[in-house]
């Protein structure tokens, strides 16, 4: 074969092999639209009326505790039972602090009746300045100490300033008490509150006063609340707002514990908003 076949079967080759690189690489246009867009994602919004997760609480509950370590004498309400406001759930044995109410009582008459004669004798110059000074001291003694027999004696009843409901009893009659451990849990669920968590962004589309609409889940059915307090902070880890909704449970069918989902109507306080704004 000469240099001039060799040649040419060469620069044949090298065209076949281009052509085939050609095909199997892709061009520059296809490579720009195979990039991934460096358009920043667009977030989902939400919803204009979204909806949480909430849980019932009572407005008002209380765990009460002995300040004194003596046994119970008498229960008069156990769980689940309804009482009025400033009635005696528990009486503790008050025979000792009684009998120190009374001592105490009768040393402040016996020192007002002292001083009444120290002044006698004073204004006859009989008794001197400092006895009368004296007396009085007795007296103001005398009255403290009896101040402290009331506060304690008080104690032995265990009442609170509303009206309400058992939730549990830790302790029985003729059981010793300890002073600071709980014995009773009461509460008030004439109002129940509703806890839930809302993203940071809705923060300028609630207010307190917003009326909103729950779902309970354990009785299918739905109530009107509205919003009575707005957390202070807001949660940077979850970028979440704490608020409380209140509802009236005058009927009792709501319980604590209770959970549901409420809806913010974002929209119509929207349009409340402008057209307060507008006027």
């Amino acid at each position: 074969m000469t240099f001039k076949k060799i040649m040419a079967l060469y620069f044949i080759l090298s065209l076949v092999s281009f052509s085939a690189e050609e095909e199997n690489n892709p061009s520059f246009q296809e490579i720009e639209t195979k990039l991934p867009s460096l358009e920043p994602e667009k977030k989902p919004s939400l919803p204009p009326n979204p909806s949480f997760r909430i849980t019932f609480e009572p407005l008002y509950r209380a765990k009460l505790s002995a300040q004194i370590n003596v046994p119970a004498k008498r229960i008069y309400f156990r769980m689940g039972e309804h009482f009025d406001k400033d009635q005696v759930l528990i009486q503790l044995d008050d025979v000792f602090y009684r009998a120190s109410f009374e001592k105490a009582k009768a040393e402040l008459e016996r020192s007002e009746a002292l001083l009444e004669t120290k002044k006698n004798l004073y204004r006859e110059n009989i008794a001197s300045y400092l006895e009368l000074i004296a007396a009085e001291a007795e007296v103001a003694k005398a009255k403290a100490e009896l101040t402290s027999a009331i506060k304690i004696l008080e104690a032995t009843k265990l009442s609170v300033p509303f009206p309400g409901q058992v939730v549990a009893l830790y302790i029985e009659e003729e059981e010793l008490t300890q002073a600071g451990k709980e014995i009773i849990e009461v509460v008030n669920d004439d109002v129940l509150k509703a806890r839930f968590l809302i993203p940071s962004k809705l923060i300028n589309q609630i207010s307190i006063g917003m009326p909103v609409t729950i779902k309970v889940n354990e009785t299918n059915e739905t109530v009107e609340g509205k919003i009575r307090r707005i957390g202070a902070v807001i949660d940077p880890s979850s970028a979440t707002l704490q608020v409380e909704a209140e509802v009236d449970n005058w009927k009792g069918d709501l319980k604590g514990g209770m959970t549901g989902r409420v809806t913010l109507d974002i929209n119509q306080f929207s349009k409340k908003k402008e057209n307060r704004l507008g006027n």
